[in-house]
C-alpha cells in the first residue's frame, strides 16, 4: 500500500489557503456569495468552492516552497490531476488547482490542462517508487495570481 503524507499540519495549511482564495474571489466577484467545503482526507481533491448554493469547483491545493518563478513550469502528479478531473465531471463541477509558492496562491482551471507536456519525475527524496511517476509540466504562464 502506498504511503500518505498528508498530515492534520496539511489539512490546516489548506484550509487557511481555501479561505484566503475565497476573500480574494469574493473581492473580485462581491454580487455572488463564494463559500468552501473541505473534502475528506482520501478524497480526490481538498475541497469544493461553492458559488451561491451551487457547488461548482473541485479545488486541489499543492503547496510549495521557495519561489515559483524560478521555474518555467510547475508540476504536479498526472494521475492526481486525471482522478480530480473525473471527480469533478462525475459530480457536474469544473476543476481547479491552486498553487500554492511561498505564500502567494496562483490558480488555473482544469479546462487549460489539456494536452501539456508529460515527463517523469517526482519526489526522490522519500525513496517511495511511487513517488516517481509521470509529471504534467503546467506552463506558469498559464496560472493567475490571486492572493
Amino acid at each position: 500500500m502506498r504511503p500518505r503524507y498528508c498530515t492534520a499540519e496539511d489539512r490546516r495549511k489548506e484550509k487557511l489557503v481555501f479561505d484566503r482564495f475565497v476573500q480574494s474571489v469574493a473581492r473580485n466577484f462581491p454580487s455572488v456569495k463564494w463559500t468552501i467545503k473541505l473534502e475528506p482526507d482520501d478524497a480526490d481533491g481538498d475541497g469544493v468552492l461553492i458559488k451561491g448554493e451551487k457547488p461548482a469547483y473541485l479545488v486541489e491545493i499543492k503547496n510549495r516552497t521557495g519561489s515559483g518563478e524560478r521555474f518555467e513550469t510547475w508540476q504536479i502528479a498526472k494521475d492526481k490531476i486525471e482522478r480530480c478531473m473525473a471527480n469533478a465531471a462525475s459530480r457536474n463541477m469544473e476543476f481547479l488547482l491552486l498553487m500554492v509558492w511561498d505564500g502567494d496562491i496562483f490558480a488555473v482551471n482544469g479546462k487549460a490542462l489539456k494536452d501539456l507536456e508529460v515527463r517523469t519525475g517526482g519526489r526522490w527524496d522519500r525513496n517511495d517508487p511511487h513517488d516517481v511517476e509521470p509529471m504534467l509540466h503546467i506552463p506558469r504562464i498559464l496560472f493567475t495570481r490571486f492572493a
